[in-house]
């Protein structure tokens, strides 16, 4: 085999006001090439406005990481991005410590806000569950979003996109 996500789960609860609260359970298969010490995730938290004027902060905050069921050291980083984007990447991983080759389950929960466009009539959540930037393959991917209780259950629309960043496949149920 070789390096890769072997399963990438997303639960995205997302609160009143926007507030969402995010747990990631992502299986890797680590042989001790890319995947040594840990993984690393990277999130967006400053990017310019589509109107042009001024920039967005999304809050981000972790509220625990785990491996294979045990709390697991991270740490946190400025980081830029393409098209002025910055953001935060969590190094998750002990660095004095080499990890066993094999599958690994990591499970990272954290907290962020302004993801949710409100409208008059429709309010949209705008996320990427994945991310992007790997440096291997992401084998399956779910997502499950609990939103709070809405008038109408058929107001509810879904739209999803995948592939690598601005494609518009849909290759998703």
């Amino acid at each position: 085999g070789s390096e890769e996500i072997l399963r990438f789960d997303a639960a995205i609860q997302v609160h009143d006001g926007g507030r969402m609260v995010v747990t990631e359970e992502i299986a890797v298969r680590a042989l001790g090439e890319e995947i040594q010490r840990g993984i690393y995730r990277d999130f967006p938290t400053s990017f310019p406005r589509a109107a042009g004027w001024g920039r967005i902060q999304a809050p981000f905050h972790v509220l625990s990481v785990e491996r294979d069921g045990r709390a697991e050291p991270w740490s946190g980083e400025s980081i830029g991005g393409p098209g002025g984007r910055g953001g935060v990447r969590v190094r998750i991983g002990d660095p004095d410590v080499l990890l066993d080759p094999g599958e690994h389950r990591y499970v990272l929960r954290y907290e962020t806000w302004r993801w949710v466009r409100f409208g008059d009539g429709e309010d949209q959540l705008y996320w990427n569950v994945t991310g992007n930037g790997w440096a291997f393959a992401i084998l399956e991917a779910s997502a499950r979003v609990e939103l709070p209780p809405v008038p109408h259950s058929a107001a509810v629309r879904l739209e999803a996109w995948t592939g690598p960043e601005a494609s518009t496949e849909s290759d998703a149920d």
